[in-house]
């Protein structure tokens, strides 16, 4: 258990790619489905932004502040079961936010659970919908049914520029940097381990 003490120990630091295991094994033990692959690309999107909550050397928490444009989009606010309750998470939320300030940003967002749902609302965070996240198999025949008139292929490098312009359009967003566009394309191309 913290004492007011260790709350002051608190350091928020900038994460590197040494923490990424780190990042990795709270998101597990949230019961969340991200991989490794995922918070290094994570992490290349926006390195800056990726924040760790560290009390004595060990990762207690985590969040992510990736901008596009004139919005940020917050991101794995994730805060160690044994450390949740004690003002990690605000504090968290807080240093993103101060991050996206830094950036320019007029506009933050993010998706909440119901976990995290209060500390949000007292940081002036309103819904704007619900999101229900769902899991299940699809048997091969109805895939196959319902894909029949499209063509299907394994996106390149050539064509992200295009499916990312796309994706942003489709959520409102707008990548006008040529090299931002490039740093988010290569964050979701294979890289060696």
């Amino acid at each position: 258990m913290l004492s007011e003490t260790d709350i002051n120990d608190l350091c928020i630091r900038s994460m590197t790619s040494g923490d990424l295991e780190a990042a990795l094994a709270l998101s597990t033990a949230a019961g969340w489905n991200q991989s490794l692959a995922d918070w290094r690309r994570m992490f290349f999107l926006e390195p800056h932004g990726c924040l760790i909550a560290e009390q004595h050397g060990h990762v207690v928490g985590t969040t992510l502040c990736c901008t596009f444009d004139r919005v940020a989009w917050l991101a794995m606010v994730i805060v160690d079961q044994a450390f949740r309750c004690r003002g990690i998470g605000r504090r968290l939320v807080e240093a993103g936010l101060h991050y996206a300030e830094q950036q320019g940003v007029q506009t933050v967002r993010l998706d909440a659970t119901r976990l995290g749902e209060a500390v949000y609302r007292q940081l002036k965070f309103e819904p704007q919908s619900e999101f229900i996240r769902m899991a299940g198999t699809v048997a091969s025949d109805v895939v196959h049914e319902q894909i029949a008139d499209f063509q299907i292929s394994l996106a390149d490098s050539a064509k992200l520029p295009t499916l990312l312009q796309q994706d942003f359009c489709a959520r409102g967003l707008a990548v006008s940097d040529e090299r931002q566009q490039l740093r988010i394309a290569d964050g979701f191309l294979p890289h060696a381990p």
